[in-house]
């Protein structure tokens, strides 16, 4: 359906810009310059998703003279830029052309081997033995808060399984989270500190460091909700960071490592495996 969609588009569109294609041409194409031709696969892609006739009318007639421009700047730089420029350029051509390929290649065997090979193991490993690398620069926290008006009909309820917070607590407040103004009940997570506690409005930056020294329950108040806040962790800027908070960083610099390994190993290999099937020889110059 698209492409009967665009076919009448494509006919509508070629007779506004007034053109008119050759009994010869080959079949499905829409334009021509010189020896060069536009199909309609070609533009299928960007042309099809418009559902509005006349704006794909005015994309198909500017896919159709964006090509035609660059076809015919492309036929005058032949004709115009001398021999040496257009080997050059033709060499810069084909050098992209490897480069793109190969790597494309590349970063596809690494995506399925490497990882496989980053274990929750060797990411624990990495950590114990560079454990003093990872210094905190920000305070961290587990916890966990409830923002929720004042008039709840429900705040004794939500106050006591807030704070019990067993299993049947957590599927109890999740179920009335609709509620809440804002919360996040995921206190197993580390999370930094002043993103935290920005969140709960009572407090000021000043009030930090003194809210985390004091009890790990506290319930604040403004002129209109109330602030349940349970800190179950925390950790001081300067610390050991935990496994848990550094493994995406771990697993990154495992992976970059693997990657230079693979990249390294794999062009050997190759080369090697290259040489044992008789694809690849290098001459004497001197015989």
């Amino acid at each position: 359906m698209k492409t009967k969609a665009l076919l009448v588009v494509l006919g509508v569109g070629l007779i506004l810009m007034g053109c008119t294609l050759s009994q010869g041409r080959p079949s499905k194409a829409i334009a021509r310059v010189q020896n060069e031709y536009l199909f309609l696969e070609d533009i299928q892609g960007s042309a099809s998703s418009f559902q509005n006739t006349n704006d794909s009318i005015l994309i198909v007639n500017n896919l159709i003279k964006n090509w035609a421009i660059k076809q015919l700047l492309l036929n005058k730089a032949f004709v115009n830029l001398s021999e040496a420029e257009v080997k050059r350029l033709n060499v810069l051509v084909q050098s992209y052309k490897t480069d793109l390929y190969t790597k494309t290649y590349k970063e596809k065997l690494v995506k399925t081997k490497i990882d496989t090979l980053i274990t929750r193991e060797k990411i624990s490993e990495y950590y114990e033995l560079n454990k003093r690398n990872f210094k905190l620069n920000e305070s961290l926290l587990k916890g966990r808060y409830i923002r929720i008006l004042k008039e709840n009909y429900n705040m004794k309820e939500i106050v006591r399984r807030f704070t019990r917070f067993a299993e049947n607590d957590i599927v109890f407040l999740d179920s009335i989270a609709l509620q809440f103004s804002s919360f996040s009940l995921n206190d197993s997570i580390w999370v930094q500190s002043q993103k935290f506690l920005n969140k709960i409005y009572p407090l000021s930056k000043n009030d930090y460091n003194k809210f985390l020294k004091k009890s790990k329950f506290q319930r604040l108040e403004d002129s209109l909700e109330v602030y349940l806040v349970h800190i179950n962790e925390t950790l001081k800027r300067g610390d050991v960071a935990p496994l848990d908070y550094v493994k995406p960083t771990i697993k990154q610099i495992l992976t970059n490592k693997r990657k230079v390994e693979f990249s390294r190993n794999f062009n050997n290999e190759i080369l090697h495996d290259a040489l044992q099937k008789n694809e690849f020889e290098i001459y004497n110059l001197n015989e």
